[in-house]
């Protein structure tokens, strides 16, 4: 395989199958990447036939992206195992309450060398009542580095080549450069950094502030309360990282993974 690395994707919902058109344009032409990208799918039948064999002869994923096509590149596999035991890049998108279990099956079947990406927002619960960031959780299980990408991606708007933005929060300088050119598109910009505790805080918390600008709209409460409510909860994810994660930068607050995100997800 020399210097070029082999990606693979573990999930196959709206998300998972968005990204996977970039990366797999991006592998295709870049020097850096093998060409075939191997995508995780949890087999189902979709009117009588499987969806791996459904995406490998169509290359549409008719049961969440039925209106995309997909690079010819990207190559549905069944068992997550075999379509990560290669893999030096393997980029996490399934839901976060599968994410332990994945991750004990990969335990000891993917490469030492390999280096994670979660697209995966959320928070776990560890034993001792602490909570535990996703890519803590890929990390402590498969002993790799796992980076994040996070930001205003809503899955529909990058299919159909609208602007947007993602954070890529990196843990490994030797992927610094190359983990951008495998998501990023003419449409999707996408900015790197090192801070990625508070890339991937950015992107959970968030969620509370939406739910509570939900709750607003539910209590019909004017735009200048919820105004509010936005600008408060926004501040308290700043003091939150400065005290759980001190060290953080503030600029990082005002990338894609911070700001733009937040009235993307209070909108939707």
């Amino acid at each position: 395989m020399g210097d070029k690395h082999f990606v693979c994707i573990i999930g196959s919902g709206n998300w998972a199958t968005t990204i996977a058109r970039n990366v797999g344009n991006n592998a295709a032409r870049h020097q850096m990447l093998e060409p075939l990208v191997n995508m995780y799918v949890y087999e189902e039948y979709i009117d009588g036939r499987k969806l791996t064999d459904i995406i490998n002869t169509t290359h549409i994923n008719v049961k969440y992206m039925p209106d995309y096509v997909l690079p010819p590149n990207i190559i549905a596999v069944d068992d997550v195992v075999e379509a990560a035991r290669d893999a030096d890049i393997l980029i996490f998108a399934i839901p976060p309450t599968f994410v332990s279990s994945c991750c004990r099956t990969l335990l000891g079947k993917v490469k030492p060398t390999a280096h994670a990406v979660s697209l995966i927002k959320g928070f776990e619960r560890g034993d001792d009542g602490h909570i535990i960031l996703i890519s803590g959780i890929i990390m402590r299980q498969l002993k790799i580095p796992c980076s994040v990408l996070v930001g205003c991606n809503l899955a529909h708007e990058i299919s159909n080549d609208n602007y947007c933005e993602g954070t890529i929060g990196c843990r490994d300088q030797k992927f610094f450069r190359v983990l951008p050119d495998i998501f990023k598109s003419d449409t999707f910009r996408v900015v790197v950094t090192d801070d990625a505790d508070c890339v991937e805080i950015c992107a959970a918390l968030r969620n509370i502030i939406a739910f509570g600008a939900g709750c607003a709209d539910g209590m019909e409460l004017n735009e200048n309360t919820k105004a509010g409510l936005i600008r408060r909860g926004f501040l308290e994810i700043i003091q939150f990282v400065d005290v759980f994660y001190p060290g953080s930068r503030m600029a990082t607050f005002f990338e894609a993974c911070g700001l733009s995100d937040l009235p993307i997800v209070i909108a939707s």
